[in-house]
């Protein structure tokens, strides 16, 4: 047999409404970051992934949402799926940043690769050494 429910606490119900605002905070930062992101701007980036990380280290401690007191006007499921949803979806978009990441790496590397070994024909052309075709150059980017 289950466990009776807990009986509603004061206490229970503004850290549970709390800990949602904090998610929600999260979540806003998390599409901020995959908007940033995608326009390219790494700097801006970088502050909101800061800010989303403290807010992470915030809720690091809090226990599992079932051990939060009951929201009197929402109830226990009512709150708990709120709250599944929204991380749900946060999840998704952490994960589609962390993939466009991965990309973005990938491109840079091929990039820094390809600088590499253009490297001694670059030097080549500068001195003028080698056969013309050795002095022809794809700068290309």
């Amino acid at each position: 047999m289950a466990a009776p429910a807990p009986p509603f606490t004061q206490a229970g119900c503004r850290l549970a409404q709390e800990r949602l605002a904090a998610y929600q905070r999260y979540a806003e930062l998390v599409e901020a970051q995959e908007a940033a992101l995608e326009a390219g701007d790494l700097d801006s980036f970088e502050v909101l992934t800061s800010a989303a990380q403290e807010i992470q280290a915030s809720l690091g401690g809090g226990g599992p949402l079932t051990n939060l007191a009951r929201d009197p006007e929402a109830g226990t499921a009512s709150f708990v799926d709120k709250v599944t949803d929204l991380l749900h979806s946060t999840m998704a978009r952490n994960e589609r940043i962390q993939a466009r990441l991965r990309g973005l790496r990938h491109e840079t590397g091929s990039e820094i690769r390809k600088t590499a070994e253009s490297r001694p024909r670059i030097r080549s052309y500068m001195n003028g050494a080698g056969s013309e075709e050795e002095h022809s150059l794809d700068l290309r980017l």
